[in-house]
């Protein structure tokens, strides 16, 4: 159990400094001091110097430093706990090793992940502010792009109209101007437009009269057959 937790952490401490899936060390990207989080020596960890005078230090060391000194540290004594307790004659309290998990896990360790863990939420904040300003630039460039395309379809509509309506005019152009004045001043009399309607009436009078025969002999036909 204590070796799949020491395992576990250590996965998880190199994991977020170096890369899980891939090498991928943490930097000091979007104003978010990761690195420095990881490599200023700005952490204080408490050591028990067990010499002939034995007495406490406390040194100054990175956070990088201090996760992996903690996981040597619980390592040796999940190893050789028996061997250096004598099977249970001396106190583990008198150990350099179990002093330096005891003292600096609960405190320097655990307030060196907090700072991370708000460095990394500040950094993701900043990453999805990016990523907002990104998706207001492209919809921005998509309005522009289409009130562009609409603008264009309407003026390429608008010149066939132009160009329909200037073929309509140009018929009257191509007619020769002494005709137009000649028939605009040409004076028709009543006898003309008579004799004109006449003509119609006489003409409209033989084709009735030609359908009118054929329907008959065609109705003709069929009785006799």
């Amino acid at each position: 159990m204590l070796k799949d937790d020491i395992t576990s952490f250590e996965a998880d401490h190199h994991g977020v400094f170096l890369g899980f899936s891939k090498l991928q060390k943490a930097t000091n990207e979007n104003q978010s001091p990761l690195l420095s989080i990881w490599e200023d020596k700005i952490r204080v960890a408490e050591t028990w110097v067990d010499t002939y005078q034995s007495h406490e230090q406390n040194v100054t060391t990175t956070f990088w430093d201090l996760g992996n000194e903690f996981l040597a540290a619980s390592r040796e004594m999940m190893s050789n706990a028996a061997t250096i307790t004598k099977n249970g004659t001396i106190p583990l309290s008198n150990h350099r090793d179990w002093f330096y998990v005891i003292q600096n896990g609960p405190y320097s360790l655990y307030s060196a992940y907090v700072d991370l863990l708000d460095a990394q939420a500040n950094a993701t904040f900043k990453k999805g502010d990016i990523l907002m300003n990104l998706l207001l630039a492209l919809i921005i460039v998509e309005a522009c792009v289409l009130s562009i395309a609409t603008i264009a379809y309407l003026l390429h509509l608008s010149q066939r109209v132009s160009m329909y309506r200037s073929k309509v005019y140009s018929i009257f152009i191509m007619i020769p101007n002494n005709l137009l004045r000649s028939l605009a001043s040409k004076k028709v009399s009543a006898s003309e437009i008579y004799h004109f309607l006449d003509s119609k009436l006489v003409l409209n009078m033989k084709i009735c009269s030609v359908l009118c025969l054929i329907f008959l002999s065609d109705k003709c036909g069929r009785n006799g057959g």
